[in-house]
């Protein structure tokens, strides 16, 4: 068993290399870039721990799961992005999108003319070099097969998209056996001292609490469009919060609050906003963040600082 003064010896020793090559001029980053200034800022996506980012459906989980792949790539980290139920060819369009700016819906519909071909040419060249650090899985595993996936990477990150989609192992409930796929990932990120992502669905609760507030706002007012309560924030907001929540070192989640409004009726406003909000920090800042969002080309963006 080794000290705490080993332990303390192998961390100075961490940071005096660390500063040397960054002294000789190499790029020397302690966390996997997400891409986004703020979110890095705050402490990126952190090497070592099981990160789990909650989301309703619609969200933009899928969203946020390829803007940290292609974040993390472009810092030349290498990526295992694994999809359970996003069919390839959506996922393809969508980084298409965000290259080009063409809605990722038309190219869905492969309403395509001879310019948007050509600028989908471009794109390729251009996401060239980071795709190809990502290693990209798509089909239904459970959860033996999954880690094995994991524990074979040799990736800086790796995102798992999503809990949900994991059948129950034999002989046990879901809750065991996501209890036990999140204490191995933590063990694994810890061995390899790697990224580890894993979104989950958030419970049926939070719409429930959400559409209460709602109408107990509209009873007092009927022009009130209130969704603070569709907000995730803690634990037990999480699927399977023992699981995840509570085995998680960070926990976040992703809201759009306009989205909701404008289902609920308001008027006026735009689906431009996707907050990230931090439900459990051990190691960074408990600072929720705010982004740029625009779903048919599938960005999210740094809202730019007033000048």
């Amino acid at each position: 068993m080794t000290t705490l003064a080993d332990t303390l010896n192998k961390r100075l020793a961490g940071i005096k290399d660390a500063l040397r090559r960054r002294a000789a001029g190499e790029v020397v980053i302690p966390y996997v870039s997400t891409g986004l200034k703020s979110w890095d800022a705050n402490g990126g996506i952190l090497r070592g721990i099981l990160t789990v980012i909650g989301g309703a459906t619609g969200e933009g989980k899928s969203i946020v799961k390829l803007q940290l792949a292609r974040g993390a790539a472009a810092d030349l980290n290498t990526v295992c992005m694994i999809d359970f139920e996003d069919p390839e060819d959506k996922t393809a369009d969508r980084a298409f999108s965000q290259v080009t700016g063409v809605n990722n819906k038309t190219l869905g519909r492969l309403e395509i003319d001879d310019a948007m071909l050509a600028q989908l040419e471009a794109a390729m060249h251009e996401l060239s070099d980071t795709s190809g650090r990502i290693q990209h899985h798509v089909g239904l595993l459970d959860t033996e097969r999954c880690f094995t996936l994991m524990e074979t990477s040799n990736a800086d990150l790796i995102l798992v998209d999503y809990a949900q989609a994991f059948p129950e192992d034999d002989d046990t409930t879901m809750e065991r056996t996501i209890a036990k796929f999140a204490w191995k990932a933590n063990e694994l990120a810890q061995r390899k001292n790697c990224a580890i992502v894993i979104f989950s669905q958030v419970t049926r609760t939070v719409e429930e609490r959400g559409y209460r507030i709602f109408e107990r706002a509209k009873f007092r007012d009927p022009d009130a469009i209130d969704v603070s309560g569709f907000c995730p924030g803690g634990l037990s907001d999480v699927s399977w919060a023992k699981s995840l929540g509570e085995r998680a070192k960070e926990l976040a989640y992703i809201w759009r609050p306009n989205r909701i409004a404008l289902k609920l009726g308001a008027k006026n406003i735009r689906d431009n906003r996707m907050k990230i909000i931090f439900g459990k920090v051990n190691f960074g800042d408990e600072k929720d963040l705010t982004f740029e969002y625009d779903g048919p080309t599938a960005t999210i963006r740094d809202i730019p600082r007033k000048q």
